[in-house]
């Protein structure tokens, strides 16, 4: 920046790098200044060409703020070396730090499925630690090695077992809490989905039209499927058939089926928000205090598929151990509401719950009521234990099958599905 007085006037000439293309030959901005008024100002851009442009009102706010801060020339550039570090600073507002069993890893392709960091413990030493090892240790005396046997690390419980506090697993892993392991085979019932309960019928006019599946391939697509979202199995699956999730959608539809509609539903984009970022990072967490607080123990599931309606499937968030009877579990864990307890959670409009005389329970006319009937109809299950979690508070619910629904959802899917989809 260089400055130039004649008489009364002050001829500024400055630099102004350019906001999009940065390596090019950086703008030149004049401006005459007289009496705290700006007589002349020009720009080598096109806009300066008037007088007026982005480049010299830039030159104008920093010549206020440095005479704000007291100075008496432009400040020197400082180097790379004088500042702090920039590779580490997101670029967005909207980047946090995460843990890094949370991050997600992908490849720069829009179709591609998205599949979390996951943390794999593989014990790469070739010569197992003996017994022998260790007391041979203990035995020696004055050597630093002999620290390793007689200095013993404070442990940390982690879900993969005891680890030195203060190490990586340590850090990264949630901490849980030791309790009592109630045998399997005294409460464990059934686990193999779907099962017989009475279910509903479909019409006579599909019964041709359905493309016959075994119950051994549903059996083992069940149990292929049960890391969900990190299996590739899973996505290629639900593919093929209407989800749980999109049950609402169908039943509810007033308006015409256009071809939007059917690829929203048989071929959905992926999408990731903050509601459903914190929905799956806390899942764990609301399974963890149902296990508390209901004394049950739970089981992972995969894709269920009904070999009596092949074209629909669900994905309940775990099965569920009572005394020898399987159910399934639902998780919501509602991003408006983290911070809220149940009870204030309720005051809201478009919240899943409502008071009754029993307490809070599921609105018949939400979304997630149809969701639950439609996973309850995919796998025969006796019950669905509906579980909303906050920061503050957990609300689980038992919902029971409810026939009529089961089959008002199966007849609109199934109408659906042949008439739109399976041509």
């Amino acid at each position: 920046m260089l400055k130039q007085v004649v008489e009364q006037t002050v001829n500024i000439s400055a630099k102004c790098h350019r906001s999009q293309r940065k390596n090019e030959i950086p703008h030149s901005v004049e401006i005459d200044v007289n009496g705290g008024q700006i007589e002349l100002s020009n720009c080598s851009c096109t806009a300066g060409l008037s007088g007026c442009c982005s480049h010299i009102v830039g030159l104008i706010q920093g010549l206020v703020q440095w005479q704000m801060m007291g100075l008496t020339e432009p400040p020197a550039e400082l180097c790379c070396t004088s500042l702090p570090q920039q590779w580490g600073k997101p670029r967005g507002k909207e980047i946090k730090a995460v843990p890094a069993p949370s991050m997600i890893i992908v490849k720069p392709k829009m179709d591609r499925k998205r599949k979390p960091l996951k943390n794999s413990l593989i014990d790469n030493r070739k010569i197992q630690v003996k017994e022998s090892d260790i007391s041979y240790l203990n035995s020696l005396k004055g050597y630093p090695i002999s620290y390793l046997a007689h200095n013993t690390p404070v442990m940390q419980d982690t879900s993969y077992g005891p680890f030195p506090l203060g190490s990586a697993l340590s850090t990264q892993a949630d901490f849980y809490s030791e309790r009592e392991i109630v045998p399997v085979e005294t409460v464990c019932g059934d686990l193999v989905f779907p099962k017989e309960n009475g279910q509903s019928v479909l019409s006579e006019k599909y019964n041709t039209l359905i493309d016959t599946i075994s119950n051994d391939e549903v059996n083992i697509i069940e149990e292929q499927t049960r890391e969900q979202a990190q299996c590739e199995k899973w996505f290629k699956e639900r593919e093929k058939r209407i989800t749980a999730s999109n049950f609402h959608r169908i039943v509810k539809r007033k308006a015409a089926i256009n071809d939007k509609f059917i690829l929203s539903i048989m071929k959905p984009k992926p999408f990731t928000s903050k509601a459903t970022s914190y929905g799956r990072n806390n899942e764990i967490k609301a399974r963890n205090s149902y296990v508390q607080t209901s004394g049950h123990h739970v089981h992972d599931c995969g894709f269920v598929v009904n070999p009596r309606y092949p074209f629909i499937g669900a994905t309940p968030d775990a099965k569920i151990c009572d005394n020898g009877v399987t159910g399934i579990m639902e998780i919501k864990c509602p991003f408006s509401q983290r911070d809220n307890l149940i009870t204030d959670a309720m005051q809201g409009a478009d919240f899943c719950l409502e008071l009754s005389e029993n307490g809070p329970k599921l609105k018949i006319s939400h979304d997630y009521f149809i969701q639950v009937q439609g996973q309850l109809l995919v796998t025969g299950s006796q019950f669905c234990d509906f579980v909303v979690y906050t920061k503050k508070d957990i609300h689980i619910e038992r919902i029971y099958p409810d026939k009529a629904v089961m089959q008002n959802i199966l007849n609109k899917l199934a109408d659906f599905y042949f008439d739109h989809v399976h041509l």
